[in-house]
């Protein structure tokens, strides 16, 4: 039946969680997005009838009155350990010429927490990039002009009469090359991504090594999933990311008086990163109990030159964000009052 009503294979690889019920509304197939959303095994629900799988949710007698599509949109679906999600849901009467399989019923469920999570990181991805883009072009425009102060002062200082005069001109040449590393740092490296299959949790042991020991105030919590595989990356670049987001939740714990980092990993199923599809991505999360990113602040975090810092650059979650993508994956974040979670997210191994 199942290869007659679609392909296999094709409902296998779909990113939506699709299930099939009988005419008496027990399950009869459920794939892999499926089982992950409910998080539950194949096994555990097959030949389970519908309310005990969505007990109260989904309106099946509505369907059945209709005999036609029925839509649920923001739906409450309770999960293992006492937890909800919610979905949009469609259920569908499936008609087959065989009596057999007369009155089937179709249900897709879409994540709308997974889907906002990902139209907010895709969206804040876009603005950030624009902006790179923008300040790279007055970057190269500004080096130049810049070029010449420096070489002018240089000139300048060698037909200067009296030495004490050097003094001005050191500073014009001092100033010019702070102003050139700074450029530098907007413009951000053009090396492009070394990947090689690399376990990123040793790296992740290595950084929170190195910051506890900077660190007896701050209570690291490593909450690691050790059925991670190796992953395809750039393991000079997955370091300095991750760094550069763990010193970032120090710095909002300063003032913090019992302060806590959690560093989550987890493998995503079926996930879009950068407009293309993954089977398996992972989900590295620094969590800090800090006071959370001002609301003024948070459209425009990934812009260069944004700081929430005094004497910050602004440029280290710009530069973490390129350099994520130019592994083919994206970071984003939560906060509120209490609480920040910043989520990089990347392929395990690449299409």
């Amino acid at each position: 039946m199942l290869d007659k009503l679609a392909n296999r294979w094709l409902l296998e690889n779909l990113r939506t969680a699709i299930l099939w019920f009988d005419k008496d509304f027990h399950l009869r197939y459920i794939n892999p997005a499926g089982e992950a959303l409910l998080q539950v095994s194949s096994r555990q629900v097959i030949g389970q009838h519908a309310r005990v799988i969505f007990p109260s949710t989904l309106c099946f007698e509505r369907l059945v009155q209709t005999n036609n599509t029925v839509v649920e949109y923001n739906l409450s679906l309770p999960l293992q350990a006492g937890r909800d999600t919610h979905v949009d849901c469609s259920l569908n009467t499936l008609s087959h010429p065989s009596d057999r399989y007369m009155n089937n019923y179709l249900v897709e469920l879409i994540p709308i927490e997974y889907k906002r999570h990902l139209n907010q990181a895709s969206a804040q991805s876009q603005r950030a990039h624009a902006a790179h883009d923008m300040l790279r072009g007055l970057a190269h425009e500004i080096k130049n002009p810049l070029g010449g102060i420096r070489g002018a002062a240089q000139l300048l200082a060698g037909t200067l009469p009296e030495p004490d005069l050097q003094e001005y001109t050191d500073v014009i040449i001092e100033e010019a090359d702070r102003l050139q590393n700074l450029l530098n740092q907007m413009l951000g490296s053009r090396k492009p991504a070394q990947p090689r299959l690399h376990n990123v949790h040793k790296t992740l042991c290595r950084i929170v090594q190195l910051l506890s020991s900077e660190n007896d105030n701050v209570n690291f919590i490593a909450d690691y999933d050790p059925s991670i595989p190796d992953v395809l990356i750039d393991v000079d670049q997955l370091h300095q990311v991750l760094l550069n987001l763990m010193r970032n939740a120090l710095q909002a714990l300063e003032q913090q008086q019992k302060s806590e980092i959690r560093i989550r990993t987890r493998v995503q199923t079926h996930t879009v990163l950068l407009n293309q599809a993954h089977k398996m991505s992972i989900c590295i999360d620094i969590e800090d109990n800090g006071p959370g990113i001002p609301e003024d602040m948070q459209e425009t975090i990934f812009y260069p030159m944004v700081s929430g810092r005094v004497g910050g650059s602004g440029l280290g979650l710009s530069i973490a964000q390129d350099l994520i993508q130019q592994n083919g994956g994206l970071i984003s974040f939560e906060t509120e009052s209490g609480r920040t979670c910043f989520s990089v997210i990347f392929p395990i191994l690449k299409n």
